[in-house]
């Protein structure tokens, strides 16, 4: 019988950030609101990002791919960024799992789970994003999704 070999965890493997909202919206709203481009143009990123371009080949294998540019905070040139990937569960209405990897930092590959749960009063969102190559990659993207979120909910909410 052969030995289990278990691979070293890469650096930055455990680093993971989790975000829950209560979004007074259905499950099914607010599950569309994250597979069909053309809502995630109206929301997706922080406040004063604007969406280029989204697109989803939305289904188990499929890819993704989203373009922004937002203003830069010190008034200088404005911040282009983006990030794609592939769809890794999708049980509609309750769970979308893929993967996401930044254009700035094509080596760093994540995974971003989000989980919708019925409770009093609408729905609850679990955002997990995980395997962080670094503390800052980490806080930078728990930045970027607490802002995106907000406006998520602004919209779903509408």
């Amino acid at each position: 019988m052969g030995t289990l070999t278990i691979p070293e965890a890469k650096a930055g493997q455990n680093l993971k950030l989790e975000i829950r909202r209560v979004i007074r919206a259905s499950r099914q709203r607010v599950f569309e609101a994250w597979t069909r481009p053309e809502e995630i143009r109206r929301w997706f990123g922080p406040a004063g990002t604007q969406v280029l371009e989204a697109e989803a080949d939305f289904r188990q294998g499929g890819r993704w791919s989203i373009s922004t540019v937002r203003p830069s905070p010190d008034g200088g040139e404005e911040h282009h960024c983006g990030a794609f990937g592939e769809y890794v569960t999708i049980v509609p209405n309750r769970l979308l799992r893929f993967t996401w990897t930044p254009t700035s930092s094509l080596d760093e590959e994540t995974l971003v789970t989000i989980e919708l749960q019925d409770v009093a009063g609408g729905t609850e969102l679990t955002l997990r994003h995980e395997g962080f190559a670094s503390e800052n990659s980490r806080a930078g993207h728990e930045e970027g999704w607490t802002g995106t979120l907000v406006k998520l909910v602004a919209r779903v909410e509408a």
